[in-house]
């Protein structure tokens, strides 16, 4: 928490403590700021690098998250995360440019060294992996048919349970998958039906979106996915 003056922290300071939430203080604006920055870049670079283990398992035939697991077993320093489809919305999607942006205005022997544009690079492809992964499992299973693919979780993350779809994986992803030979449903009760239907998407519940379906893809962490039979 800053402020342009002291008046103004201790007035924020005191509506946060009011609804109880925690607060640090900091210096300056600028500190505040880069802070935010700081945390957000460093998760999407954490997250780039599993995402880019797992891009390279897939091509040994390994499963990425055994070994994850496995790396981090006993070595509690360095907790690698597990990889993902990608790393939606907008804090992880604009932070780590913002960043760079800084390291180039505000740094001589720093100019050169792409902070953001590196992970973005890797996580972007999130939707672009999952497409390549689909059409390798539809030319071995179905070749020149159309099959039914139910997608599951349409915001770009589950937990924290939120209903934002902004730079959604899921939504990159259907966009590459639309086409004459997939018939594609969504399920997602978190987010609006209003907002699913203004993206032509069709929404189903569990049960009918599993019924005849050739590929199913689980695209965000929400704890109630990790219960389905």
């Amino acid at each position: 928490l800053a402020g342009y003056s002291k008046n103004c922290i201790e007035i924020a300071n005191s509506f946060f403590r009011f609804i109880n939430i925690r607060t640090i203080i900091v210096n300056s604006l600028e500190e505040a700021e880069l802070i935010k920055l700081t945390n957000n870049s460093f998760r999407d670079h954490i997250f780039s690098f599993s995402n880019a283990i797992s891009y390279l398992c897939d091509n040994f035939n390994i499963n990425s998250f055994e070994l994850i697991k496995k790396a981090n077993e006993g070595y509690p320093r360095d907790k690698i995360p597990l990889p993902s489809p990608g790393v939606g919305g907008i804090c992880l999607s604009k932070d780590p440019y913002l960043l760079e942006n800084s390291f180039i205005k505000k740094t001589k022997i720093f100019k050169k060294i792409n902070v953001g544009h590196n992970s973005r690079d890797i996580n972007s492809k999130g939707a672009k992996f999952l497409l390549w992964s689909y059409n390798k499992f539809k030319k071995k299973y179905y070749p020149n048919k159309k099959i039914k693919v139910f997608i599951i979780g349409i915001a770009f993350k589950g937990f924290p349970e939120t209903s934002d779809i902004r730079f959604s994986t899921s939504i990159d992803f259907i966009k590459l998958l639309n086409n004459k030979e997939t018939n594609i449903r969504v399920y997602d009760p978190f987010v609006k039906l209003k907002e699913i239907n203004n993206l032509k998407l069709k929404h189903t519940n569990i049960a009918n979106g599993f019924k005849n379906a050739s590929a199913v893809f689980i695209l965000n962490n929400h704890p109630d996915y990790s219960k389905l039979n």
